[in-house]
């Protein structure tokens, strides 16, 4: 059985640095790293990773009931955070958005009005959703058709890396590059093309590596030292439009704790980190709520903002998260 927990913890802990990347400028604290993009395409290689390993082998006839599981997961916390945002009238820039953010459709729309305001980091939920949308037809094309499509999906990738090099820097590049979901469904896909591959890679690691803890907590640790190498060497920023530059090193991040063998991951198989993993979700959709209220709070030290503001933030990740089954189980049964 494949070990899951080291991965869902540092999902938990990447939502946390993704925290800390909008945090900064709303405290007004100077940093120079780019958390966002890197943490971002992982969630979205992760993603595809993770529904290709569940679903690869009984999409075929449950296309139908995927598609009611996802949506039964992702629109409740999309429709509680929306209220929230419209009731206190947080980044609502026109009432348009309201019924795009609704249906998780807003990044479709190009105009930042509708894409980038309410509740600002649901974009990535929105395209997921886009994803989750194409995923059943992707996996059964990909299941009959393996070496087909993996060659297909190099030639995409490879295209839309010479469009986005050719492309003029306007005001339109950050949603055709960072917010359109077809663009992320690319990185989806690569991800999903790897849980695709996982088994005969895992019997390999298995076989080469399966006893040997130290060799693998040292790959880890260098798959760790280069996560942070693309976040915080500034040179390496001017790449960041052009994922397929990342696809490799985070294919192998994704892989060396999937496979899960030394010694920090079973450190990150506590299950308190454990835990973060399973609110990530819901730090990730609440969290620009609360940075709005602490963004008008000057009167406490930095330190101390900072200290209540991730307080805050797990705090209500953790209600919301005793709210979401209830309500995802009742969209489950009405939908069948």
């Amino acid at each position: 059985m494949i070990a899951y927990k080291p991965i869902d913890s540092l999902r938990g802990v990447f939502a946390l640095f993704i925290v800390w990347h909008h945090l900064c400028p709303v405290l007004h604290i100077p940093y120079n790293a780019d958390l966002g993009n890197t943490i971002v395409l992982f969630f979205f290689m992760l993603s595809g990773f993770h529904i290709s390993l569940t679903w690869k082998d009984k999409i075929d006839t449950n296309g139908k009931e995927f598609l009611i599981k996802r949506c039964a997961k992702i629109f409740p916390i999309q429709w509680i955070t929306t209220l929230l945002f419209v009731l206190f009238g947080i980044n609502l820039v026109s009432l348009w958005a309201i019924p795009f953010h609704l249906s998780l459709l807003q990044s479709l729309n190009p105009l930042w009005q509708i894409n980038f305001t309410l509740n600002i980091p649901s974009w990535f939920l929105s395209s997921l959703f886009i994803c989750y949308l194409f995923t059943p037809l992707l996996l059964k094309y990909f299941n009959h058709n393996k070496k087909s499509a993996s060659y297909i999906l190099i030639g995409v990738s490879l295209c839309f890396t010479l469009f986005v090099y050719v492309l003029p820097d306007s005001i339109g590049r950050r949603w055709l590059v960072y917010i359109n979901p077809f663009s992320r469904l690319i990185d989806y896909s690569v991800g999903m093309a790897l849980g695709l591959y996982w088994e005969p890679i895992k019997i390999f690691l298995e076989n080469r590596l399966g006893n040997m803890k130290k060799v693998c907590t040292l790959f880890e640790i260098l798959g760790i030292c280069s996560f942070f190498f693309f976040m915080l060497y500034e040179p390496i920023f001017i790449l960041n439009h052009y994922n397929i530059v990342r696809y490799p090193f985070i294919l192998l991040f994704v892989m060396i704790f999937t496979f899960s063998n030394g010694y920090i991951s079973c450190l990150l198989s506590n299950k308190w980190l454990n835990y973060l993993g399973v609110l990530s979700m819901s730090i990730y959709m609440t969290h620009g709520f609360i940075l709005h209220f602490m963004a008008q709070i000057n009167e406490f030290p930095m330190w101390i903002k900072v200290l209540v503001s991730y307080l805050c933030i797990l705090i209500f990740a953790y209600v919301i998260n005793l709210i979401l089954p209830f309500i995802s189980n009742k969209i489950y049964c009405l939908r069948r």
